[in-house]
């Protein structure tokens, strides 16, 4: 059975991650949720197990954690890591897969390599790190590139008082020139 490309369903859950690490293939349909009942899978994900235990989401994340360590040529899977591409990293164990990597074309992004910190999931969608300053150039080729129509940051600015994305656009709608690639907000939800 294909992947879903539906808009209809979104990826969501570790059971998926599991068999895709151990038969090296893309995530299970079977692991889909529907869209009207992901608000409700991510509020029960957010809930705690009493005052401090784990969230749904730590508990998947510690659990995607450990399937991964199990996973075989984990490290052989991964992009190989230079001196220049280290730096368009947010986080330095958070790096793409090699096989299915968004490869920048270097002439029209008018940068030294092809790197960005992002992978192709399903075909038909992109999961990328949030920019850091030194990538936010290449994100918005990649978003032009790959004809992106909508992009979803799923995470806060900065979270448990910690940074965690810097802001990729002009806040006050001011528009922008990334090389060629202008960008203007023009919605914020």
């Amino acid at each position: 059975m294909e992947p879903s490309t539906s808009s209809s369903a979104v990826a969501c859950g570790i059971a998926s991650l599991r068999s895709a690490l151990s038969n090296k293939q893309s995530l299970s349909p079977a692991a889909n949720v529907a869209i009207d009942a992901f608000l409700a899978k991510t509020q029960r994900l957010q809930r705690r197990d009493g005052r401090s235990g784990p969230s749904g989401f730590e508990r998947e994340y510690m659990e995607i954690c450990w399937s991964i360590d199990k996973a075989p040529d984990y490290e052989a899977m991964l992009t190989p890591q230079t001196k220049a591409t280290k730096t368009k990293n947010r986080y330095r164990d958070v790096l793409p897969f090699e096989k299915t990597r968004v490869k920048l074309q270097t002439a029209a992004s008018k940068t030294e390599d092809d790197y960005i910190n992002a992978n192709y999931i399903d075909g038909g969608y992109i999961a990328c790190c949030a920019p850091v300053p030194a990538a936010i150039r290449d994100f918005w080729h990649m978003v032009w590139q790959c004809h992106v129509h909508v992009v979803l940051m799923l995470t806060n600015f900065v979270e448990r008082e910690r940074l965690k994305a810097d802001m990729y656009w002009d806040p006050r709608g001011h528009t922008v020139d990334f090389d060629g690639v202008n960008v203007k907000l023009l919605e914020e939800e």
